[in-house]
């Protein structure tokens, strides 16, 4: 990550009163280092993402616009965090450099990109705190060392509103926070469509924030989805229950 690039990062940051420290933007630099070398021989994110700059606009920027919320989630000092289909680490990694006091936890079902995914912890000196979890995410929200222990679950583009809430709210305890990064487009009516859903998880009522980082044109949100009461142990169900098959 080049010197303009450091800045244009903490200048976006300073929007929402926030700031990264010379370590920190050291670790950026690296992960996006790391990651644009891996991408080049094994596809983990679009081939269109080539440059420093493509990855803060397009993917950096949107995981750390949950940063502008933080004082909004129901647990005042949220401690643990984990990442449904974190594929390249966003939201989860690039929300473990910026918060240091989070245990985070990476989950993804495809091998190849757990593999960078532990790679480039290890190398970010990120091992004692973040875990890189390989597995069916609806498999493992039905182990005990994950089962309603976590603070925040993150999901981005993973899939529709019933879908994360089923694969997601199973994960939190009691207070906890799903978050999911949409667009707007439609979220209205899939919003709607999972609240029968989210109810039987153990779910609140969904709120929705738009967030100022890396959005200009508005149309990227943050859905927020309060643990009201414990899942059901029959939830998450098998994956083609999940879809309806």
């Amino acid at each position: 990550m080049n010197t303009n690039t450091f800045n244009l990062l903490n200048t976006q940051l300073l929007k929402i009163n926030f700031s990264l420290s010379p370590e920190q933007l050291a670790q950026f630099a690296t992960y996006t280092s790391e990651l644009l070398s891996y991408n080049a021989h094994t596809n983990l994110i679009s081939r269109e993402i080539k440059t420093e700059e493509d990855l803060l606009n397009r993917h950096i920027l949107d995981s750390l616009s949950l940063l502008e919320f933080w004082h909004e989630l129901p647990q005042s000092e949220p401690k643990s965090l984990a990442d449904l289909g974190s594929g390249g680490g966003f939201p989860g990694l690039c929300l473990a450099i910026a918060r240091p006091e989070l245990e985070v936890v990476l989950i993804d079902s495809v091998g190849k990109k757990t593999e960078f995914l532990k790679s480039v912890v290890k190398t970010l000196g990120l091992a004692n705190r973040v875990q890189v979890e390989l597995g069916r995410i609806e498999e493992i929200a039905h182990e005990r060392n994950f089962r309603e222990t976590f603070d925040i679950v993150t999901s981005r583009a993973v899939s529709a509103m019933p879908t994360v809430s089923e694969l997601g709210l199973p994960l939190l305890e009691k207070n906890g926070c799903l978050v999911s990064y949409k667009s707007k487009n439609g979220l209205k009516e899939e919003i709607e469509s999972a609240q029968a859903l989210i109810g039987q998880l153990g779910g609140g009522k969904a709120t929705v924030h738009i967030p100022t980082l890396g959005n200009d044109e508005k149309n990227h949100c943050l859905v927020f989805m309060t643990k009201i009461k414990q899942t059901p142990p029959t939830f998450p169900r098998v994956w083609s229950k999940i879809k309806g098959k």
